[in-house]
């Protein structure tokens, strides 16, 4: 509902992300500019992911998400509920910086490469949106609890 973008976008605003970006995304998702919305969240996921890297030559896309998933992965015990949650996060992230393998066939999903390289023919729908921001909240949420 309309009230829960909002109270989502509050959060999302409580996060230590780049603000002018995420204003323009909401910008964009409130004026049903969806793709542009995407293209924006795409981005803060992705910097998020890369800033998360020391390497001199830091790894995008799915291979920041890999070197996170690994990294979690080689931490300590965790609670099923965790495992459970991050699993998502992970297979959604996954799902979304996946390879485009020369473009030759579009993924069913919102994909990155797609939509970056302006090579998809599927609507970058309002649901697609939704996923985006509620994946860079639960990101966040993932990160505020890493040790």
């Amino acid at each position: 509902s309309r009230n829960e973008m909002s109270s989502l976008f509050e959060r999302l605003h409580q996060w230590k992300l780049n603000h002018k970006d995420l204003d323009s995304a909401i910008y964009c998702y409130q004026n049903k500019q969806y793709k542009a919305a995407a293209l924006m969240l795409c981005g803060l996921i992705d910097s998020k992911l890369i800033r998360l890297q020391s390497d001199s030559r830091r790894p995008v896309g799915a291979k920041a998400v890999q070197a996170l998933k690994t990294k979690y992965e080689n931490d300590g015990e965790k609670m099923l509920i965790e495992v459970l949650y991050t699993m998502n996060l992970f297979a959604y992230l996954e799902m979304l910086f996946e390879k485009a393998n020369g473009f030759m066939r579009e993924p069913d999903t919102l994909n990155r490469n797609y939509i970056g390289h302006g090579m998809n023919r599927r609507s970058v729908r309002k649901r697609d949106c939704i996923q985006l921001f509620l994946a860079l909240n639960n990101l966040m949420e993932f990160l505020d609890t890493e040790p």
